[in-house]
């Protein structure tokens, strides 16, 4: 693959499942390849203390790896890759 995505988002929407791993993973891929990682961190159904610590996640996230693709909606990734595919 030329790009890791991970979409985090709510576990609760029909037919997505969200494991707490997949942000170790995305953390993991933005160490080893940030040029070519993509995190999207989508509210959408969010609130609460999950809403809070997505949030903080992000901006975590985004602080250390400033350079990196850290989206909020998965229509912003799909813009990136279609402009990064066609390089």
């Amino acid at each position: 693959a030329t790009h890791m995505v991970f979409y985090i988002a709510s576990p609760m929407q029909d037919g997505l499942t969200l494991s707490a791993y997949s942000m170790v993973e995305a953390t993991m891929a933005l160490y080893d390849k940030p040029a070519t990682t993509i995190v999207v961190f989508d509210e959408t159904g969010i609130d609460g203390h999950a809403l809070k610590a997505l949030r903080q996640t992000a901006k975590v996230l985004k602080r250390r790896f400033p350079e990196a693709n850290i989206l909020a909606t998965r229509d912003a990734a799909i813009e990136f890759l279609t402009r990064e595919l066609q390089n």
